[in-house]
């Protein structure tokens, strides 16, 4: 919970920082793995959905950042 607080702390605080919004997804895409693992699968689905929402933003502002592109890859697979 701390990792993904620190990580939307310092997104919010630096959004034209896109390494920190690459992170906020990153962890929240663990997170969702996390807690699929953990047969929680509507949490699972909310972290990953946000995950989802962050990377959009990213390739919409950034364009094709490989790595945005890679997290979101994954959330869409462990999405299902």
């Amino acid at each position: 919970a701390e990792v993904v607080r620190d990580a939307a702390a310092l997104a919010e605080k630096h959004p034209d920082v896109a390494f920190y919004q690459e992170t906020l997804a990153a962890a929240r895409l663990h997170r969702g793995e996390l807690l699929a693992r953990l047969d929680k699968p509507d949490d699972a689905g909310a972290e990953l959905k946000q995950a989802l929402a962050v990377t959009r933003a990213l390739l919409d502002r950034f364009g094709n950042v490989p790595d945005v592109i890679r997290v979101r890859g994954w959330a869409y697979l462990r999405l299902g």
